[in-house]
């Protein structure tokens, strides 16, 4: 006997041929709907396939959580399918799984009591009232510290990313949070090598932590994170060495990277298994950091380093060399060129410096 479903998930045609997701839902003899706002687009390319897979897959997260509801009796039919501001955060994290969102959502959860509040009643006072909480009144779970300023800068940037979301997928007319003041974070201070140190740090051999040194000079090289050349592939490599194919962990953008002369020998040094280029990488971005300054102090280079150096030093030095701000943002993978300028202000700083120098004529 063929056991009925109490949630389906189907598609409506629309006129531009798209297709509308919802929920057929069918609890105690009631039939109730619930539109997804969510959209499966013709498949017209290989990014509309990748992009109708995903969509698919946070409807399925959807649709598996109200069958959980209705089996604990937590379900209770939507009217005028109204989004709470918790499920839409849930369904970015089905779509992709953010340490950010996690901690957003852990924090929303406190803010709200473990309470919920439609997407329709969020408004900019509201927006006004968690900043203020995340800048002055939120003590962090484990270390019960105020958060930093760039931490609930970045909170209150991804509360905005969602809720532009809903107004993408109309759910809410507007954003109230571009009508609020966005947290302000301090300036951090961007640590960098000089292409001298560079070149020494390069010279200096580490058998202990090669497994380290190779990558962080690639990242140097290249611009790249922790997060993506730890999970760079083969695959992704072509085959003269000389450029990279990559989708970025942390704004999920496919990228296109030329490599340099430097950057592509490291490759060609590497054993091609068929699977990661850097494969024998430590997990944590931390535990490569300790590795990184016993290498950096063999070297003589007075500056604590992480693998985030890389990217800065990178950075640094093709502002070093004249190369335009826009081609710097492109070549990080920066969405906004506002980002990059503060590297700008460094090569600024560094030019300044270099004047001071020149002695007193008279």
């Amino acid at each position: 006997m063929k056991i009925k479903e109490i949630v389906r998930l189907r598609e409506k045609p629309l006129k531009d041929g798209q297709k509308s997701l919802y929920l057929d839902i069918y609890v105690n003899g009631t039939r109730s709907y619930e539109f997804l706002k969510l959209y499966l687009q013709p498949e017209t390319s290989k990014i509309a396939k990748e992009k109708n897979k995903q969509t698919l897959l946070l409807a399925d997260a959807i649709k598996a959580k109200r069958i959980v509801e209705i089996q604990t009796g937590e379900f209770r039919a939507l009217k005028n399918n109204k989004v709470t501001l918790m499920s839409l955060i849930e369904s970015r994290l089905a779509r992709k799984d953010s340490v950010i969102d996690k901690y957003l959502s852990k924090i929303l959860r406190v803010y709200l009591k473990d309470k919920d509040i439609e997407l329709s009643k969020i408004t900019p006072k509201w927006v006004e009232r968690f900043f203020d909480f995340l800048e002055h009144e939120f003590k962090s779970f484990i270390k019960k510290t105020p958060l930093k300023a760039s931490s609930a800068r970045l909170l209150g940037n991804r509360l905005s990313g969602a809720l532009a979301e809903a107004v993408k997928m109309d759910i809410i007319k507007d954003n109230p949070c571009q009508k609020v003041r966005a947290i302000k974070a301090q300036e951090s201070q961007r640590t960098y090598l000089t292409q001298e140190e560079l070149k020494r740090l390069a010279s200096t051999p580490y058998e202990r932590g090669e497994r380290v040194t190779k990558a962080f000079l690639f990242s140097c090289l290249t611009g790249l994170r922790f997060s993506d050349v730890s999970k760079l592939r083969w695959a992704e490599v072509s085959e003269d060495f000389k450029r990279i194919t990559f989708v970025q962990k942390k704004t999920s953008g496919l990228e296109y990277l030329d490599l340099s002369e430097g950057a592509t020998k490291i490759l060609k040094e590497r054993k091609n298994n068929g699977g990661l280029v850097f494969y024998d990488l430590p997990r944590e971005s931390g535990n490569a950091g300790k590795l990184l300054n016993s290498w950096r102090v063999r070297a003589g280079i007075n500056k604590k380093i992480s693998f985030h150096t890389a990217r800065h030093t990178f950075a640094t030095m093709l502002l070093t060399l004249d190369v335009d701000l826009y081609t710097v943002s492109k070549l990080l993978g920066h969405k906004d060129i506002k980002t990059t300028q503060i590297y700008a202000k460094i090569i600024d700083k560094k030019k300044q410096d270099a004047v001071n120098k020149i002695p007193q004529l008279f």
